[in-house]
């Protein structure tokens, strides 16, 4: 099962911080690859995603937990584009230096639904996909955090 982490520190306080993932239907405004994200429930979402060789991917994810200003997770439940690839992930927030700043620790997985699938994604990830995505994602969510009012 192929893992994307990376921790980074946004100047904003945890509570905007926080806020802006859990509002995270907006980040198909400003993320390349996000198409839709269409809200379902208190914990449930469809994404429509961009995929290497001008493909889509969609499923349905859902909160599995959440602790405010502290962590979420999510996962992808089965179903809707989900026998294609399920993902889940985590993201943990830290305050510093006395609540002025905010250090995000992400972890997110993904489970492929063959050796086949898996060895285009091992030749993709010589190129930097999925990671480079990853990376300039996450950049783009700091400089949105840290930019907003």
């Amino acid at each position: 099962m192929p893992v994307l982490e990376k921790t980074l520190r946004i100047e904003a306080p945890v509570e905007k911080v926080y806020a802006f993932w859990r509002d995270f239907h907006r980040f198909a405004e400003f993320l390349p690859a996000v198409r839709s994200i269409d809200v379902l429930s208190e914990t449930q979402s469809h994404w429509v995603v961009s995929a290497p060789f001008n493909t889509t991917v969609e499923f349905t994810a859902e909160t599995t937990e959440h602790i405010p200003n502290r962590y979420l997770r999510w996962e992808s439940l089965h179903g809707a584009g989900v026998d294609v690839v399920h993902s889940g992930g985590e993201i943990t927030f830290y305050p510093e230096d006395d609540g002025a700043a905010t250090r995000v620790a992400l972890r997110f997985s993904y489970t492929l639904p063959s050796e086949a699938a898996q060895r285009v994604v091992d030749t993709l990830a010589a190129l930097g996909y999925p990671g480079r995505d990853f990376d300039e994602n996450l950049a783009l969510i700091k400089q949105r955090i840290e930019a907003a009012p």
